[in-house]
């Protein structure tokens, strides 16, 4: 009987420690900044994402080195913006946003390969929603850790659209078509709460 009490005492201490080292973190809009990138036949583009939002649960390993254990990005589909409201629209509709108006990722791991006291390079894996469709996707990433206790995060993912199930978009009666490979540049801080 005492060992039991001992045995619930103990992983009662190691719960209470576990989640006190979880830290919650919010996306510094302001900060931080998205784009994407793609090529057509006509010229290379690229549309900005002028608002989107972000969470992190992150707990600290250890006192100089953190770690982001989920975190959660979301995009309206309709707050990514080109110079131009016609390519806009196309943008729009490829994107299916009337069903699917917002594009989320969801962060399972950072696997490092490098680990410094300031900063870390790795590997971002997590699920990516668009267009209605889910995916696992996998891309690199650079993290800083700053003094104030924030998380820097920044990278570029390679996405496909036909992956997601979006057909490139064409203009002009199928004269200027859409390349199927984009890129997703990203800036993002993580300021703890």
């Amino acid at each position: 009987m005492k060992k039991l009490i001992a045995l619930t005492i103990v992983l009662f201490a190691l719960t209470t420690i576990t989640l006190s080292a979880q830290e919650n973190y919010e996306m510094a809009f302001g900060q931080s900044s998205m784009k994407i990138l793609g090529t057509s036949t006509l010229h290379d583009w690229h549309m900005d994402v002028t608002k989107f939002s972000g969470k992190a649960k992150i707990a600290s390993v250890k006192e100089s080195v953190i770690q982001a254990t989920s975190a959660m990005l979301s995009v309206h589909v309709q707050d990514i913006k080109s110079e131009h409201k016609a390519m806009d629209k196309i943008a729009y509709d490829a994107l299916k946003y009337k069903t699917s108006p917002d594009i989320n990722f969801v962060l399972h791991t950072i696997k490092k390969s490098i680990d410094n006291a300031g900063s870390f390079k790795g590997t971002a894996s997590g699920l990516l929603a668009i267009a209605g469709v889910k995916k696992e996707v996998s891309f690199p990433v650079d993290g800083q850790y700053l003094a104030d206790g924030s998380v820097k995060l920044v990278g570029k993912a390679a996405l496909r659209m036909t992956e997601f199930g979006i057909k490139p978009p064409t203009a002009v009666l199928g004269t200027i078509k859409t390349g199927d490979n984009i890129q997703i540049e990203f800036s993002l801080l993580f300021k703890k709460l």
